[in-house]
């Protein structure tokens, strides 16, 4: 139907009793919806960290150990080429206190692993065999050996030889890769970079806040070895780890939208606020880059970006000082009567600063869908009406429903009525 004021449209309609369509002269848009996303995260670990919250680094190759001195992280042994295949073994002990709530650690591999090349245990007499060889209630072991990772439970009440089901994995490590370990009070995560990562909570894993033993000492202590096991036979070493790097408290980033979803309203303003959270490591500052974008448009759709995190515009920095853990971005959404399709606002963190030699960054995205409120629907009085067969015209009364700069006309004229039947056009241009 051509529209009065000139010219082909594309519209819809709707049906009253007397089946009134209803045109509109706009192009009609297609609406997608976007929900919330989960709060994502960011990890990454700070260089020139205070006393004990360095990286301690091992060179596999030369036996350089990069650290300083660390009452946290000690050598069992110096590494040593026991076996004369150029790759050298150690063995590390890591004393959990009241301010370490997780360590990570980060191997490089420069060839196929053979034999045992991580060994991460809760007693030294771990030996690469399921426990070490005791009846404790609370003990736990892991190992790559060749390419596969395998985790152990305790030695005391454990599933049938022992490994816990979740925690065996294939083809883990492999030649120029860097597989991350991390360990936390009964809990093991791990990601070899390459689609195999997940984390593991058990009581059968490490117990590192002093939980009562059924049978044994109590543990706040993680023992790793590389390139060897723990302890035990000289013969259960192996060769392929190149470099490991050990992280306490690793700083991790998170962050999340005051809301999922928010209704946009037809004028004024609606503030909205996404939250940058840090911890771990947080006695020295740092910086990590954010971007908003999204199908909402900065100006138009919403505006005034600040808070504490110091943003003025859809791309920049927010500087975290010493001992600061949280962060804000704000911006404000705009109101309006435009009949438009949801809208997503997304921020993303990126490009942390201060990054230790090996740096991991895994990208978080916190989004909010604004929901269009405005319509183009109308209201008809009367909704139905029925004629006598002798009545051509009538009289009927036309509402907007929304707020629109809209003409509007109805024309209850037409000779082709038939009792009880007929149609009546609107136009709305």
């Amino acid at each position: 139907m051509p529209c009065p004021y000139g010219g082909w449209r594309s519209g819809f309609f709707i049906n009253v009793e007397f089946a009134v369509y209803l045109r509109k002269c706009i192009m009609p848009k297609l609406v997608s919806q976007v929900s919330g996303s989960p709060i994502g995260s960011i990890d990454f670990q700070a260089n020139d960290r205070p006393s004990n919250f360095i990286p301690y680094q091992i060179d596999l190759k030369t036996g350089k150990v990069s650290a300083r001195s660390n009452s946290l992280i000690s050598l069992i042994n110096p590494p040593i080429d026991s076996n004369r295949d150029s790759w050298l073994e150690v063995a590390v002990k890591i004393k959990f206190d009241s301010k370490i709530e997780k360590v990570k650690f980060i191997i490089e591999y420069d060839k196929t692993p053979s034999g045992w090349t991580v060994n991460l245990g809760d007693s030294q007499s771990n030996n690469g065999y399921g426990g070490d060889a005791s009846t404790q209630s609370r003990d736990a072991e892991m190992q790559i050996v060749n390419q596969n990772m395998t985790v152990f439970g305790n030695d005391y009440n454990t599933p049938a030889g022992g490994e816990l089901t979740q925690g065996k994995v294939l083809n883990f490590a492999r030649k120029n890769s860097r597989v991350e370990l991390e360990v936390s009070n009964e809990k093991l995560a791990w990601d070899n970079k390459n689609g195999l990562k997940n984390t593991l909570k058990s009581p059968y894993l490490y117990a590192l806040k002093n939980q009562s033993d059924a049978t044994g000492a109590l543990n706040s202590e993680i023992y790793a070895g590389f390139n060897r096991v723990i302890s035990g036979p000289g013969n259960r070493i192996g060769s392929g780890a190149s470099k490991v790097t050990i992280l306490l408290n690793p700083i991790d980033y998170a962050i999340n939208a005051s809301s999922a979803t928010i209704t946009e309203g037809i004028s004024g303003k609606t503030g909205v606020t996404f939250t940058v959270t840090r911890s771990g490591c947080t006695e020295l500052a740092s910086t990590i880059d954010y971007t908003i974008a999204g199908t909402a448009t900065n100006a138009s759709d919403y505006n005034n970006i600040g808070g504490t995190s110091g943003a003025t515009g859809a791309t920049g920095t927010i500087n975290f000082a010493a001992g600061e853990t949280s962060k804000t971005i704000t911006l404000d959404i705009l109101g309006d009567v435009a009949i438009e399709p949801n809208e997503t606002i997304n921020v993303r963190l990126s490009n942390p600063s201060g990054l230790d030699a090996t740096p991991t960054t895994i990208a978080a995205v916190a989004a909010i869908t604004v929901i269009n409120d405005d319509s183009a629907g109308i209201s008809i009085d009367p909704a139905g009406f029925i004629a006598p067969a002798a009545v051509k015209k009538g009289n009927f009364t036309v509402q907007q429903k929304s707020e629109l700069n809209d003409d509007f006309f109805g024309d209850w004229s037409n000779p082709n009525l038939v009792e009880g039947k007929g149609a009546i056009a609107v136009f709305i241009c």
